[in-house]
């Protein structure tokens, strides 16, 4: 992020606490000067890391503005740069793991953006694909899943069943189904959006991408192991050369190769990969972050069925004294 940028957003920090302290300053005026101040502020990339730091500052300035537009009835659904931050925030609350407070923000901005807007409009649909996004997350598979199929509904019925979006749609239910356990029936749909996407889109767009390594969970969901790696490798593959392989979805990617190399009982290759993809999210994230503590647990737990307890124990942080197989 630019210096510019930053000193932009570091004032609106502070004028949203200013606003609201002075004594004869009309609430919905302040509402709205400051709705109009975060609607000016530059984009942030939501997937990059480097800005979360910024955008926690942004999520909790936006809690309090929120609250203070129902109350005065300032519509947080215009201006469009404004609905643009507040969906921003919301990709950057699931990305950084606080499916808690995104699903808060999301539930408080669809319930009046879609009296507002209408159901219907593009960035209330948006704002409800996240809202399962969040429930798919915190575990509520049936909730996510409830929604993801009105939200493909809708899709459907104002964009078409091809287009990039609906695409997009039906990969998320395809994800929600695979998280139920229904692998047969995200099968199914995992087959006809990847041949769908494959039709309409770039090989190695995301969105095709998605649907293939969404298709290889479904397969490795019913052990068809074989089938699954051949599919995750290839995403992997061309998902790192498109975005290099930092990427959070190249991460991701590699992990699904290194669990079905795991479930194959080829260890020592699983080995190698998780160990990439610890090192990776120990960089990007630090040890506090759910993803970096999978892959050190998955990395551990492979060291260990390769009989390699010192390594196991050196990547847990166990102290020489605590281990099993020392003795004074």
């Amino acid at each position: 992020m630019s210096t510019a940028s930053h000193a932009l957003i570091r004032d609106a920090h502070q004028n949203i606490r200013q606003l609201f302290r002075e004594p004869h300053r009309d609430v919905a005026e302040a509402c709205r000067a400051a709705r109009d101040e975060y609607a000016a502020l530059p984009r942030l990339d939501p997937e990059d890391p480097g800005h979360w730091k910024t955008y926690r500052i942004l999520t909790s300035d936006l809690q309090t503005l929120l609250s203070y537009l129902m109350e005065s009835g300032v519509p947080s659904s215009t201006p469009g740069t404004f609905r643009t931050l507040v969906m921003n925030v919301l990709y950057y609350l699931s990305m950084a793991n606080r499916s808690k407070a995104g699903l808060i923000l999301a539930r408080t901005v669809y319930g009046e953006w879609s009296r507002r807007l209408l159901e219907s409009h593009v960035d209330v649909i948006y704002v409800a694909e996240r809202q399962a996004a969040c429930h798919l997350e915190l575990g509520e598979g049936e909730a996510a899943a409830a929604v993801m199929k009105k939200v493909l509904s809708q899709r459907e019925a104002t964009l078409g069943k091809d287009h990039p979006t609906t695409l997009n749609a039906a990969v998320n239910l395809g994800t929600c189904l695979n998280d139920l356990d229904d692998f047969h029936a995200a099968l199914r749909l995992n087959q006809e959006t990847l041949r769908r996407c494959r039709a309409r889109l770039d090989p190695d767009d995301d969105i095709t991408l998605n649907a293939a390594s969404h298709l290889g969970a479904s397969l490795f969901g019913l052990q068809e192991y074989p089938a699954a790696l051949t599919i995750f490798r290839d995403v992997a593959a061309r998902r790192a050369a498109a975005k290099g392989p930092t990427a959070l979805d190249a991460l991701r990617d590699a992990s699904d190769v290194a669990l079905t190399l795991e479930r194959l009982d080829d260890h020592e290759s699983a080995r190698v990969v998780y160990e990439r993809v610890y090192r990776d999210y120990k960089n990007l994230f630090g040890m506090s972050h759910e993803s970096t503590q999978h892959a050190q647990a998955r990395l551990v737990r492979t060291l260990r069925a390769l009989g390699r307890t010192d390594e196991a124990d050196e990547v847990r942080g166990v102290p020489w004294a605590r281990r099993r197989d020392w003795t004074p």
